[in-house]
């Protein structure tokens, strides 16, 4: 599989995560019918967009936030719900790029990051002919490398330094 990303606030997930519905959807969300999934995202600044609306907005543009970056550790093909079906029903998802897993997905940890939203640099998306605010753009840097793993933050390669 191509090289995909999750982050998460939790240092210690595990080492295989269960499909399930994503934590704090509204009751009017679309992403209800989609089921139970991981979701991942082929760069960590789209994994960072797509968590802008989970986060206590305290921390949205005041503080720097943490996370822990995970790396899908799989060399099959794991089933994903279809681009198509997607698009129907996540918002922000031409923004995102999120792949959704329907089957236990093993992850390793590769680093920690720091994000920082730039309120004065809103991201837009389109999602049944309507502007949606998708998030806002994230400054993002590498705090800890855990493994040899390139951590791909927008297509710029974060390597682990050699000492």
């Amino acid at each position: 599989m191509k090289d995909l990303y999750h982050i998460s606030f939790n240092s210690n997930l595990p080492s295989t995560l269960l499909p399930r519905e994503p934590d704090m959807l509204s009751e009017d969300s679309n992403e209800h019918n989609l089921g139970s999934r991981v979701s991942f995202a082929p760069t960590v600044r789209q994994c960072a967009i797509a968590l802008y609306f989970n986060l206590p907005k305290d921390f949205t543009f005041n503080k720097e936030v943490n996370f822990y970056v995970y790396k899908l550790n799989s060399t099959k093909t794991l089933k994903e719900i279809p681009r198509v079906e997607l698009e129907k029903h996540i918002f922000d998802v031409k923004v995102t790029d999120e792949v959704c897993i329907t089957e236990p997905c093993p992850i390793k940890k590769i680093g920690k990051i720091a994000v920082k939203y730039d309120k004065n640099k809103p991201i837009y998306t389109e999602f049944y002919s309507k502007r949606l605010l998708a998030g806002y753009e994230p400054t993002i840097k590498v705090t800890e490398f855990y493994t040899n793993d390139v951590i791909n933050i927008d297509g710029i390669i974060h390597l682990k330094k050699s000492k």
